[in-house]
């Protein structure tokens, strides 16, 4: 019955396209079309989210599992499990940016002058802005980063809208970490030891970087790779410092 049902010729509800199977060979659409309701919703939820195969739980868990190789597939063109790099960091950016919303956190409470030529309440408010932005920064900064990871590795042959995948890749992994201690900064909200853990979570993140970079350019010694991930982690930083201390401060 199924191989009949197979083999059934179906009119496209798209294009209009006759063909045989589950998709349209002309454009794609699916044969079978459910009526929308309350079991397609948490259907299509569950496809186009949780799904196994291409969801994103089971990319966060390569990313932190096995990162480099995770980028090098998907990069290389193996792409059927792995969720889409852009569409990745920008679901979870609209998850921390909820959260973030409803739960402030006030990571720099305790911020003081640096001697970097901003006063204390400047350097509080960029600091705040990082904080309560950090989603966005992360996707604003694509760009930038990608220059700079693509000038530092280019060595390693991948064009410039290759490091953006990396660089997607890299923030979804930032991201991730920041949702999954929103909890702890919950319970830490207002007290010297949330900055602490702030400060700790940046350094995950660096150490996350070199093991994906590692990974990713299996070519490249251990202690070079880590090096300009650091190199390359700092220069992100400064760039994305800069560019925002210049708005907040003009905007005063």
């Amino acid at each position: 019955r199924n191989y009949l049902a197979l083999r059934m010729k179906i009119i496209c509800k798209n294009c209009k396209n006759e063909f045989v199977g589950h998709y349209c060979n002309n454009c794609g659409q699916e044969a079978k079309t459910n009526k929308i309701n309350f079991h397609f919703l948490w259907y299509d939820i569950q496809k186009e989210i949780f799904h196994f195969h291409k969801g994103v739980f089971y990319s966060l868990k390569e990313l932190y599992t096995n990162p480099g190789r995770t980028i090098r597939e998907y990069i290389e063109g193996k792409r059927v499990k792995h969720y889409r790099p852009f569409s990745l960091v920008i679901i979870l950016a609209g998850v921390y940016a909820f959260l973030y919303t409803f739960v402030h956190i006030d990571v720099f409470s305790e911020v003081s002058s640096s001697g970097n030529g901003l006063n204390s309440e400047n350097e509080a408010s960029i600091n705040q802005f990082f904080g309560a932005h950090f989603s966005w920064i992360n996707i604003l900064l694509l760009p930038i980063s990608s220059l700079i990871t693509f000038l530092i590795f280019i060595k390693q042959g991948y064009n410039f809208v290759e490091h953006i995948v990396v660089n997607c890749y890299l923030a979804s992994q930032r991201l991730f970490l920041r949702i999954v201690t929103f909890p702890i900064l919950y319970q830490l909200n207002s007290t010297h030891h949330v900055g602490i853990l702030s400060k700790f979570l940046i350094v995950i993140d660096i150490v996350v970087m070199t093991w994906t970079i590692s990974q990713l350019f299996v070519g490249m010694g251990k202690l070079k790779s880590t090096i300009l991930s650091i190199l390359s982690y700092f220069l992100i930083l400064i760039m994305a410092s800069s560019i925002f201390a210049a708005i907040i401060l003009y905007a005063k």
